[in-house]
């Protein structure tokens, strides 16, 4: 790697491509981060609600998240680390069950015994098994059928797989639904209870910290700066084009959807294909604010064939809030669907039809506020074979490097992926001596 300090873009302020430029900062180098919002955090985003900052896309800190431990130290935010024993519920085909301890699964009186024990027995193993590249081939339903049997699987899983993955839910990789299933199952107490985390005052905490490491290390932060393409010269990147004109790079490491990187003109068209052929689905988020719970439980699966609905996440179970009662509804749905041009109103009223199906004591007249939030690249469409497509973090393209969501596979989204991913950025420039 050459001593020089390179003048680097870091394209993205969500929390990949903050926690990169807070890296390449404190090594020395020129670093500028580009965001075509007015705001940084991404899907890590948050808004002003009641007076406190509150995400615009729910998040929650699981036990094996080191990387966003080790961040949270190095900016001395770890004592805003809080852990909550949380609950979990199902809502099956018109009755509510609590789902939150082994002896919960013991009294789901629409399983078999031998379907509990099976589900049971996965959960286990789940959590001990190390390696996923055998699960990589097979697809998730196919793997958790033979694991946990057709009955449990219906009952259980079926609607979730294709609420969430929409038409690609025969499709999705087992290693992810096993990472998922590892992830929250570790953060189980002698897996007799959960134990999730949060951080007091939420992520945006981390994102202003993050800014404020950046800027103070010498970092440039330009929000509203869409970039449009990049500046190619001799078969290498030589800077970014935004709306203020060319602006000269030694390295560009871009960490928007690789849906967005593929539209920028001068990009080989080989590269373009080849983000272009990772499927990504959008998310529509509701938040409800509720005059009092809606549940008792954090997060609640729906299998019900009268709400079109995956499940939704009480997030005030999880973070009081200050005594705000606060429900996430999600909806996953393909890039460019209808629904994302659909008034607001409309779907918060639709949401809120669901869940009054889901809670009879519920009606709209407990919500005392509302919000909507959209995202049209935010979950990856993890499918078989998956790492055969993804695309490396290098490329042919001298001086560019390129990672999204896509690259957490087989893990999960979360934070703290965002950050290891970050850390995997960086070292494959550190480590490229063609790259600046």
């Amino acid at each position: 790697m050459p001593g020089r300090r390179a003048a680097v873009a870091v394209v993205g302020g969500g929390i990949t491509g903050l926690d990169l430029a807070y890296r390449l900062t404190r090594r020395g180098h020129r670093v500028t981060l580009f965001e075509k919002d007015a705001q940084l955090g991404g899907l890590a985003g948050s808004f002003d609600l009641h007076g406190r900052r509150l995400e615009k896309f729910y998040h929650f800190i699981c036990r094996p998240d080191a990387p966003y431990f080790e961040r949270l130290k190095d900016l001395g935010l770890l004592p805003r680390l809080r852990w909550r024993r949380t609950r979990m519920g199902y809502y099956l085909h018109g009755r509510f069950y609590d789902f939150s301890t082994p002896w919960s699964l013991l009294k789901l009186d629409q399983l078999s015994l031998a379907g509990k024990l099976r589900y049971g027995l996965n959960v286990l193993r789940s959590r001990l098994r190390r390696d996923w590249s055998e699960l990589e081939d097979r697809p998730a339903d196919r793997w958790l059928r033979s694991e946990i049997g057709d009955e449990a699987y219906d009952l259980l899983w079926s609607s979730l797989m294709e609420l969430k993955f929409q038409q690609y839910a025969p499709q999705i990789s087992a290693a992810w639904l096993w990472t998922r299933i590892q992830r929250i199952a570790a953060s189980r107490r002698l897996m007799l209870f959960e134990e999730l985390g949060y951080l007091d005052g939420g992520s945006d905490i981390l994102v202003e910290a993050l800014r404020q490491a950046i800027e103070a290390a010498g970092g440039t932060i330009r929000t509203r700066h869409a970039v449009r393409d990049l500046v190619v010269r001799s078969g290498r990147v030589a800077g970014v084009v935004t709306g203020a004109g060319e602006q000269r790079f030694d390295a560009v490491l871009s960490t928007v959807p690789l849906q967005l990187a593929a539209r920028w003109p001068a990009l080989p068209a080989e590269l373009r294909s080849s983000y272009l052929a990772i499927v990504n689905l959008g998310v529509i988020c509701s938040i409800l604010v509720l005059d009092r719970p809606l549940t008792d439980v954090f997060w609640l699966s729906i299998n019900d064939a009268k709400v079109p609905l995956a499940g939704a996440i009480e997030y005030s179970n999880l973070n009081p809030l200050g005594g705000l009662h606060v429900v996430y509804v999600p909806e996953y749905l393909p890039a460019g669907h209808p629904r994302f041009t659909l008034g607001a109103r409309v779907i918060l009223d639709e949401h809120i039809a669901h869940l009054a199906r889901v809670r009879p004591e519920f009606n709209a007249g407990r919500v005392v506020d509302a919000h909507l939030f959209r995202a049209e690249l935010s979950q990856p469409v993890y499918t078989t074979g998956f790492t055969r497509i993804l695309p490396p973090l290098t490329t042919a393209l001298g001086g560019f490097y390129a990672a999204d969501t896509s690259h957490f596979f087989p893990n999960d989204r979360s934070i703290a992926e965002s950050i290891a991913l970050a850390g995997r950025l960086e070292r494959t420039f550190l480590n490229d001596d063609s790259g600046h």
